[in-house]
């Protein structure tokens, strides 16, 4: 009789159990898949964003999207909800929650125009049409929290259109530019703490 080399369980034949040869399948797969993203990333094929979610987090997460309005009741648009248009398929997408870095994404699809999947109470600009990006979302179960990084927001985040103020506290608004030593610093630390 043949056992798996991995696990010792019978196997039909010398090498790995079926078990076994799926994990190990699906390990490959995961290398590849991991290998494509380091290409994108050290090409610089791709940007980073930070997205501020409150009370639609948990809809947009439901959904796989980030949605943002066209214009608000008054006609005024705004650089935060116009910038959906310029993500492009592989743009990472670090996901704000008071103050917590909830989850990060990978934009998956072209912008498109629709409505807000939910109904949002008492908030009339989520009633109209708005920018919606579809995004695979990785939710960590130890947010990594912005306010012990402040120092590094405060420095690293002085550019047009940051993410945060003068005082490395997060801006008004919804979806900014995030620098990539600001993101590489988030990635590994949020990763530090849940892996």
């Amino acid at each position: 009789m043949n056992f798996c080399k991995k696990c010792h369980k019978p196997a039909a034949n010398e090498g790995l159990c079926n078990d076994c040869q799926k994990k190990e399948a699906q390990l490959q797969s995961a290398k590849i898949q991991a290998k494509k993203v380091l290409t994108t990333l050290e090409h610089g094929e791709y940007h980073n964003y930070l997205v501020y979610q409150g009370k639609t987090f948990f809809t947009e997460i439901y959904h796989g999207i980030i949605w943002a309005p066209i214009q608000n009741s008054k006609g005024q648009t705004f650089h935060h909800w116009s910038r959906l248009k310029d993500l492009k398929i592989g743009d990472r997408i670090f996901h704000c929650v008071n103050g917590k870095i909830e989850a990060i994404s990978t934009v998956e699809k072209e912008t498109i125009i629709q409505q807000f999947p939910d109904k949002v109470l008492d908030d009339e600009k989520y009633e109209g049409k708005g920018y919606c990006v579809e995004c695979n979302y990785v939710r960590y179960h130890k947010p990594l929290e912005l306010y012990y990084y402040r120092d590094k927001t405060k420095n690293l985040g002085q550019y047009k259109y940051s993410p945060f103020n003068k005082n490395g506290e997060g801006c008004e608004g919804y979806l900014f530019p995030l620098c990539d030593e600001l993101a590489d610093l988030f990635d590994k630390e949020i990763h530090r703490f849940n892996y």
